[in-house]
């Protein structure tokens, strides 16, 4: 690995995105494809109470709407791949991630109610009419509260509100270097959410060409 590192290396990519000719998800297009729309959780944590999408359902080139109701015998949770534990060695708690909304809201922009159209506008303006009643609960975004023993939980299975626990290196050895030092300083960091910025989401294109029984699926890198 020694090779690659501390070198300037020529990207195979780079000539075509210098270009302007760089190609995503939305750069492909099928005859009769339909566009799909996400209406998504304004609240940190609610209970849905109510969906009503029969107006939006008769509006011309919608061509389906969805919520869990209608996959959950189909499409089933989304998995977790990681593997650590709580304290005590015991599992890490990993809730029931469903791909839309079942009954309880956790956060902001989850998935509650997939829109498809003939094009993404009637998709949006169909979303319009989808009519949605929440009880809305309170939430906590700080995570020093979020484990304190008053908090109220986010899952209602995970009452300390903790997934895992992770920890690096030799904590006695710490601990002693830290007892045996003339000044020590203690201070709170801050830490922002981490996430990822691409270009473009993750997203796919799939179509089924009956000539030549051919599946064909686009999909973003």
């Amino acid at each position: 690995m020694s090779k690659y590192f501390g070198k300037s290396k020529l990207r195979s990519e780079d000539a075509r995105f210098l270009k302007g000719l760089g190609r995503y998800s939305d750069d492909f297009s099928m005859k009769n494809m339909g566009y799909m729309y996400v209406i998504r959780s304004p609240h940190p944590s609610a209970l849905i109470r109510n969906i009503d999408f029969c107006e939006a359902l008769k509006i011309k080139g919608v061509l389906g709407i969805y919520s869990y109701l209608d996959i959950k015998d189909h499409l089933g949770t989304l998995p977790c791949f990681a593997n650590y534990t709580k304290s005590n060695n015991q599992p890490m708690y990993i809730p029931n991630r469903y791909i839309l909304a079942k009954n309880k809201l956790v956060y902001v922009g989850q998935p509650i109610i997939c829109v498809v159209a003939e094009s993404l506008n009637i998709a949006m303006d169909a979303a319009d009419y989808v009519k949605l009643d929440f009880d809305i609960l309170d939430s906590v975004t700080d995570i020093k509260k979020a484990v304190s023993s008053s908090s109220h939980v986010v899952w209602e299975d995970c009452n300390d509100n903790i997934a895992f626990e992770y920890s690096e290196g030799n904590k006695k050895k710490v601990e002693s270097l830290f007892k045996r030092a003339k000044h020590t300083i203690t201070i709170d960091h801050s830490i922002s959410r981490v996430y990822a910025a691409p270009m473009e989401s993750r997203s796919a294109l799939g179509f089924y060409d009956k000539s030549d029984e051919k599946f064909t699926l686009y999909t973003g890198t």
